[in-house]
């Protein structure tokens, strides 16, 4: 599944695809055009006025955007640009829409999407197909721009753009996707990872002209693959987050091997500790204490 698809039809660059409630848009012009989603009715008339504002504020404080619920009577009384959307619902359904239809918004509904199943769910109505549901995300932008307009790299800044945009790197780095993909099940992320810039032209380029990043700091790395360093990538996965996933944990604390408590002591190891003193000269290691003073 690529990336656009992915927040498209589910808000979510991790999309769990266990229950449907798939994203639309409006069939109105682009200057009124929203998305939204559909409550089937036999979750919608489960779901209280309580459970409505507090997910709604959830999304705000989340995604910074103001949603609208709306049941199927409520979507009659509205203007004729949101009317369109009653011949795609049926009676007791509800509605979830945005203001809008870009990216941002698609997310805020991918929010609400999913916090609603996770309520249906704790109503015990069934809403979730059994299983495990595993598939790859990829295709996903090589750059982002934050808050300040400036280009950010959206997984790490030595990951490989696909070969098809790599001339885009020069002209229009907005437009180009990376090589990098992610591994997710049931609406979680439990691997990740990346085919890395093995040119050092390129990554120069990358650090330089597009991340303004000071590359003294690289100076090794842009050395080192100035040599010949072949195609090379890898993946991490997150061994606790897929034990908790297959064994119904609600968190990674329950399943993680070495837990830590509050003040960040492994009982285990009984870590962090005073490094004995055989031990500290055994490294020709040795500790100054610091000046109070300072």
């Amino acid at each position: 599944m690529s990336y656009e698809e992915a927040i498209h039809n589910y808000g979510s660059d991790k999309p769990d695809v266990r229950f449907d409630m798939k994203l639309q848009d409006s069939a109105t012009g682009r200057d009124d055009k929203f998305a939204y989603f559909v409550i089937p009715a036999e979750y919608a008339g489960h779901l209280s006025r309580s459970f409505f504002q507090k997910m709604l504020f959830s999304v705000k404080e989340k995604d910074a955007l103001e949603l609208s619920v709306l049941s199927h009577d409520k979507l009659k009384l509205l203007n004729v640009s949101k009317t369109e959307v009653l011949s795609r619902i049926k009676s007791g359904e509800s509605v979830i829409m945005a203001k809008g239809f870009d990216h941002a918004w698609r997310k805020a509904l991918g929010t609400a999407r999913v916090l609603i199943a996770k309520e249906v769910d704790s109503l015990g109505i069934k809403i979730y197909k059994p299983g495990f549901f595993f598939h790859w995300v990829e295709d996903f932008p090589l750059f982002s721009k934050d808050d300040n307009g400036n280009l950010v790299s959206e997984h790490h800044p030595f990951t490989a753009p696909i070969e098809a945009d790599k001339e885009l790197l020069y002209s229009d780095p907005e437009k180009v996707h990376g090589q990098h993909y992610d591994l997710v099940c049931n609406g979680q992320e439990v691997g990740g990872g990346s085919i890395r810039i093995h040119q050092s032209d390129t990554q120069r380029f990358v650090l330089e002209s597009i991340l303004r990043e000071d590359v003294s700091t690289l100076k090794h790395l842009l050395e080192a693959l100035s040599f010949g360093a072949p195609p090379h990538g890898g993946i991490a996965l997150g061994l606790d987050r897929l034990v908790a996933i297959l064994t119904g944990a609600q968190t990674v604390r329950d399943v993680i091997a070495f837990p830590k408590t509050s003040e960040g002591r492994d009982l285990l190891s009984d870590a962090p500790d005073v490094i004995p003193p055989t031990d500290l000269h055994r490294y020709f290691i040795r500790v100054l204490e610091e000046d109070s003073k300072s």
